[in-house]
């Protein structure tokens, strides 16, 4: 039968993908890391990178920091693209360009490189997720768990005010002169 050979190609393209921690499917493979590991790994999905490059533009911007933003993949969040990330972090950039660049040196220097970008957002999901949920503990089925523990509680954090808060913040932040 065709359908199992197929499902079984992709899933082994995914691992690989996920062992080489290669950008290219993140969404994809970063769900089988989360679910093998849930204590330490996320799924990198791009509501939770808007809000993250979201508040670390608002960070940058409040004290005055260059920190990196991380690579968005694409969404299908209609209302989202709206009101692209991106698409400030590189008007905001846009005045750093001289006339015979392409953009190659600020776009390097605005964002991680790409095959970085998992690691990095685990990282901070981690940190965020032990400040959030210090000493919380949260009852699932008949245990109650640390939460600071499991950073899947920040991720969906981050993903439910993403088309919400962060969107209505960005509405009333951004202003085109």
């Amino acid at each position: 039968m065709l359908l199992p050979k197929i499902l079984i190609e992709n899933f082994e393209t995914l691992y690989k993908s996920k062992e080489k921690k290669k950008f290219d499917r993140i969404s994809s493979w970063s769900k089988l890391a989360s679910f093998e590991n849930i204590e330490e790994d996320i799924i990198y999905d791009s509501r939770v990178i808007y809000t993250l490059n979201w508040l670390i533009y608002k960070y940058n911007k409040e004290n005055d920091k260059q920190e990196k933003y991380l690579f968005q993949p694409d969404d299908r969040n209609k209302k989202l693209s709206l009101l692209s990330v991106n698409a400030i972090l590189y008007f905001d950039n846009a005045t750093k360009l001289k006339e015979d660049e392409r953009g190659d040196k600020i776009y390097n220097d605005i964002f991680i490189e790409k095959n970085s970008c998992y690691d990095y957002a685990r990282e901070m999901i981690q940190c965020i997720n032990k400040l959030l949920f210090k000493d919380k503990k949260v009852p699932i089925l008949s245990q109650n768990i640390e939460a600071d523990t499991y950073p899947f509680f920040t991720e969906m954090l981050l993903f439910e005010i993403a088309d919400k808060a962060v969107f209505q913040d960005i509405k009333g932040s951004v202003k085109i002169t």
